[in-house]
């Protein structure tokens, strides 16, 4: 029988990646589009992102077009773009920029946007489903349980929450118009994989655990605490990437085209609290604590403002977090694919695979941490430098 071919876009990325990987396991036949200027540097970067579930030996078996979602037409030639709507038989739409850099506005609205108008204008008059990848945090500042169905207008957070949400929007429409089949996923926050940590990039919730990791290796004073400003009440939705992929292709195969959001997230997330324990635990050789607190009383150190200040970009995830409702996912999965707890020994793996690789990702960006290498006693922490430098690590991360 031959293979169904499928195309996903943003197949480098963090979920993209193992989206292909399970792709190939399940015996379709993908088609990757890669903004790379030559077919080796693209041959390249999906090795070394396959390489992470096991499966680069399968390189060959993956189709790769040079091209860009952000351009009209996808960058493509007129012949290119009708072979692909004459011979796709379903899309996963996983690019996206995930920068929360203000300076990077041009720059999400032409990924997250443009790059989807574009994915459903190739696809216009066919009847390929496409399934979008959206974000659970689309909800912004919404307070409480947020519904699948729900697109709320609330106060975005961040110029990437605002253009997720108008994206889901736009194609929700479509959705509805009959323009298009498909359906909506809505992951939370993504991390490495359950049973290993293994991850493309480390940005995001990896802020907090290079934090632990440089309080381990010394870099605080012995005995010296270090304060980070969040809701401990609060909670983070994290989910192991190999199971929103998993997750997402259950739903796919069970449901196809069914036109409704699926919430790709832990029912059981984590606690602040939580992580402020694991970290106590952590750190308790080095004679050091680090954890949350709502406010950060009475004098603050030069590390607590360096720390605090390295987590800028996602102070107002630290302070709540809706609950998302999983009704239509739970109702997919049944009970076939329990999501896995982000517990104390899910973090100690997490932080073992990300020490690892010396917090460096798979393209070679990596995440910078708490104090300057050059200076391991913090005597000269400079708070811009340190948020300047963050900032440009995790805004040069996209998937």
């Amino acid at each position: 029988m031959e293979k169904r071919s499928i195309l996903i876009t943003g197949g480098t990325g963090i979920l993209g990646s193992w989206v292909l990987a399970k792709a190939l396991e399940r015996g379709y036949a993908p088609v990757v589009l890669m903004r790379d200027a030559t077919m080796d540097n693209a041959r390249e970067r999906l090795r070394a992102v396959l390489a992470l579930p096991g499966c680069e030996e399968r390189l060959d078996e993956i189709t790769i077009v040079l091209g860009d979602t952000c351009q009209k037409d996808l960058g493509l030639s007129g012949e290119q773009h009708q072979f692909l709507r004459d011979n796709l038989d379903l899309v996963i739409h996983c690019a996206a920029s995930i920068s929360f850099n203000p300076k990077k506005d041009f720059e999400l609205q032409s990924a997250n946007v443009d790059g989807l108008r574009h994915m459903m204008s190739l696809l216009d008059g066919t009847k390929t489903p496409l399934y979008h990848v959206s974000t659970a945090y689309v909800a912004g500042d919404h307070h409480g349980r947020v519904m699948e169905q729900d697109l709320l207008d609330t106060t975005c957070k961040n110029t990437y929450e605002r253009t997720k949400r108008e994206a889901e929007g736009i194609f929700r429409a479509a959705l509805e118009a009959g323009d298009v089949k498909g359906a909506v996923f809505r992951p939370s926050v993504i991390v490495g994989a359950s049973q290993d940590g293994l991850i493309s990039q480390f940005h995001n919730f990896y802020s907090i655990l290079r934090l632990v990791d440089v309080i381990e290796r010394g870099q605080l004073p012995a005995g010296e605490s270090l304060r980070l400003q969040g809701n401990p009440e609060s909670t983070l939705n994290i989910a192991p990437v190999d199971w929103v992929a998993e997750a997402l292709w259950m739903i796919v195969e069970r449901e196809g085209a069914s036109g409704q959001t699926y919430h790709l997230t832990n029912p059981n997330p984590c606690k602040q609290q939580e992580l402020n324990d694991w970290a106590t635990r952590t750190l308790k050789h080095v004679g050091s604590q680090m954890g949350f607190q709502s406010r950060l009383e009475g004098d603050v150190t030069r590390a607590e403002q360096a720390a605090n200040a390295s987590l800028t970009l996602y102070r107002s995830y630290l302070l709540d977090e809706p609950i998302f409702d999983r009704s239509n996912t739970d109702r997919a999965l049944g009970e076939d694919l329990p999501c896995p707890r982000v517990d104390a020994d899910m973090l100690d793996m997490m932080l073992a695979y990300a020490r690892k690789q010396k917090w460096v990702g798979a393209f070679g960006c990596k995440l910078r941490g708490l104090l300057l290498d050059e200076d391991p006693r913090g005597s000269q922490i400079s708070v811009e430098r340190l948020r300047r430098d963050l900032a440009e690590d995790l805004a040069a991360v996209t998937s």
